[in-house]
């Protein structure tokens, strides 16, 4: 998906780093993009209340990321995704992110109350699992809540070699 024009904005290098916790985001993103760039294949978690800056921090990643290995990685708002897929149910879309085998930034993971996006959330783990793809995952959601709304399985595919950070103003 192209990163929508209201997120235009969203660079590494806008995003205002003081006051955000814990003081160690900043070197944890650049270890994870270099990890990325190098062809590991880390897993990131952001969680937060909405407004700390997930999206911002998830689009910034892309951006830097895309332009050295695409197509091999995408972004995704999980909600819209879902959308999509409902409106056409076509291939195109998820063959457009089976091509994401270097990076997949999955934003807003539970951004909306529906099976139908739950199960789209376990194949868009699933996919990025078995196609060795880096993770980073954005969701308001904390980490505890994942059972609840995910098969152990999926959660296993989403914490595999996970750096977890919760992140407060």
């Amino acid at each position: 998906m192209i990163v929508p024009r209201s997120h235009e904005h969203c660079l590494l290098s806008t995003y205002e780093w003081t006051g955000v916790h814990p003081p160690s985001l900043k070197v944890r993103i650049e270890t994870f993009l270099a990890g990325v760039q190098e062809g590991k294949t880390p897993h990131l978690l952001l969680s937060g209340s909405t407004g700390i800056g997930k999206t911002h921090v998830g689009i910034g990643a892309y951006r830097r990321t895309v332009g050295s290995i695409s197509p091999a990685c995408i972004w995704l708002n999980v909600p819209q995704f879902c959308d999509r897929l409902q409106e056409s149910p076509g291939g195109a879309l998820w063959r457009d992110y089976e091509r994401a085998t270097r990076l997949v930034v999955l934003d807003d993971l539970f951004g909306r109350e529906a099976v139908a996006q739950d199960q789209i959330v376990a194949r868009l783990l699933d996919t990025a699992y078995l196609n060795n793809a880096a993770l980073l995952v954005t969701m308001c959601d904390g980490v505890q809540e994942l059972s609840a709304r995910m098969s152990r399985h999926a959660i296993t595919r989403l914490l595999a070699d996970a750096t977890i950070i919760p992140m407060r103003a």
